[in-house]
């Protein structure tokens, strides 16, 4: 009875075992009986080569079993390639080379992206040979001028822009023509040819400028390894370090001269007194013969002129488009200045308000100068017009920058423009014969020029460019009458 008890109880034990073995829960698939892959195979040994493993059931697959559904599972396996992850098999299980929607959208994504790669990588392989970025402003003129250029560069570049307008009035002697003969036509070639000269020089004035830029580098390069050898090297040079000089000698000179003085002497001396400028004039007089003391106090007790009171514009900054004219110095500055208030154009615009006043790159001749400025002072003169400074007394002209604003008023054609002069004997006579006059008043100067390239006709400025020129505006006001027979400018 016992031991049929224990037979029952090992019994139920058995059976309780048998109901806890874990089951897989996995999805089967019917296997087929005469599958010629059905080998023992030990994947582990090392004997065979791996091609996969199940991803359902995880058995390994060997390539002596082939491709296929799972021996063990049946599910098909993922047979990977260059395009991406695909399932089936070559035996028909399921079509390999079908692709559903995902994977397809995948592939096509990743396609984008490897091409996006290899032409970024392509570019930054060899970005300076095939980067050729023309700027409007090929000027020779302004890099003549450059003065961050030694005196070769800007010999170099003078040199290159005389060719250039020897060359473009040669070109201007040339009739170039495409004869047509089947059509009985001849068609002008000129603009061909002139937009193929233009881009070559632009391609000489790039790879100039590239020349220039490296051996800058080069050069800046030896001078920080000759100042980490040889110590701190001036960074200054021609007459800005003989003038340096001389005051380090003169300077040293005079601390000699004064003999010992102890320290706390010295200190005190500092603290309690001020160095007098007066009492060294000698000295200073003596260094720089050319230069006297005496002149800055002579300047310093003038009386300041009396001003005319700044004038309003009724066109603010929010009404400002950034339109801009390019003018040949020395008219763009005698305009800004408020002298030249008469402005020619073969042709007409319907702008009104600010216009902004770029100085072309060409730098003018002293004779250009010299004849228009005794012109405007002849106006003015006659007139009795008190003037402020000329421009060649102050700021002088410079080129290839923007140099102010003025508010254009009225366009005239030239009939109405005589008839307006005519009409109003006090304004000043200004002679113009343009077919159009832009007629301009309230000149404002900027205080410190922006450099930048021009362009033809009215042109609008870049917006960060005209942000900063608002702001660095100043008016241009001239002197008041302060004698009798003097009198203000007048407009009609």
């Amino acid at each position: 009875r016992m031991a049929r008890g224990r037979r029952g109880d090992g019994g139920g034990e058995a059976a309780k075992e048998k109901d806890h073995f874990p089951t897989l829960q996995m999805p089967m698939y019917e296997r087929p009986a005469n599958d010629r892959r059905r080998i023992v195979v030990d994947a582990a040994s090392g004997r065979y080569n791996v091609l996969t493993n199940c991803l359902n059931c995880g058995k390994v697959v060997v390539e002596e079993e082939g491709w296929g559904p799972c021996l063990f599972c049946g599910n098909p396996l993922e047979v990977g390639d260059r395009f991406g992850v695909k399932h089936g098999d070559d035996r028909g299980f399921l079509d390999a080379g079908t692709q559903n929607a995902q994977d397809q959208t995948y592939n096509e994504s990743f396609e984008r992206a490897k091409a996006t790669k290899d032409r970024l990588l392509s570019y930054d392989r060899d970005a300076k040979k095939r980067t050729k970025v023309f700027d409007d402003a090929t000027d020779w003129y302004s890099e003549a001028v450059n003065p961050w250029l030694n005196e070769k560069q800007r010999e170099d570049a003078m040199r290159n822009a005389s060719e250039e307008e020897r060359r473009k009035r040669e070109e201007k002697r040339r009739i170039h023509a495409t004869i047509d003969i089947f059509g009985r036509t001849v068609i002008s070639a000129d603009a061909e040819v002139a937009e193929q000269e233009n881009l070559k020089n632009k391609a000489k004035f790039q790879t100039w400028t590239e020349n220039v830029s490296d051996q800058n580098r080069l050069l800046s390069m030896m001078q920080e390894e000759s100042r980490g050898l040889g110590g701190k090297a001036s960074h200054m040079s021609g007459e800005s370090q003989q003038l340096y000089d001389k005051l380090r000698a003169s300077l040293h000179a005079s601390g000699r001269d004064s003999g010992f003085q102890p320290k706390a002497e010295a200190a005190e001396e500092k603290k309690n007194t001020r160095w007098d400028a007066s009492n060294d004039n000698k000295r200073v007089e003596n260094d720089f013969s050319g230069v006297s003391v005496s002149d800055f106090a002579k300047a310093s007790n003038k009386a300041p002129t009396a001003l005319l009171p700044e004038e309003e514009s009724p066109y603010g900054d929010a009404d400002d488009g950034g339109m801009c004219l390019s003018m040949h110095q020395p008219q763009a500055s005698l305009l800004v200045h408020g002298f030249k208030r008469a402005e020619g154009r073969n042709w007409k615009t319907e702008h009104r308000g600010r216009l902004w006043i770029h100085a072309a790159s060409k730098s003018p001749e002293e004779g250009d100068i010299e004849l228009y400025e005794q012109t405007y002072r002849s106006i003015y003169e006659a007139q009795g017009v008190p003037m402020p400074p000329l421009p060649s007394e102050t700021t002088g002209y410079p080129t290839s920058v923007l140099l102010g604003c003025v508010d254009v008023e009225e366009c005239w054609a030239n009939e109405e423009y005589k008839k307006v002069l005519s009409s109003s004997p006090s304004m000043p006579q200004e002679d113009n014969d343009s077919a159009h006059i832009f007629w301009c008043l309230r000149p404002r100067r900027l205080a410190v020029p922006l450099k930048m390239p021009g362009d033809n006709k009215i042109w609008r400025l870049p917006k960060m460019s005209l942000s900063a020129a608002q702001r660095g505006l100043q008016p241009v006001r001239w002197p008041a009458p302060t004698q009798d027979g003097q009198a203000m400018m007048s407009s009609p």
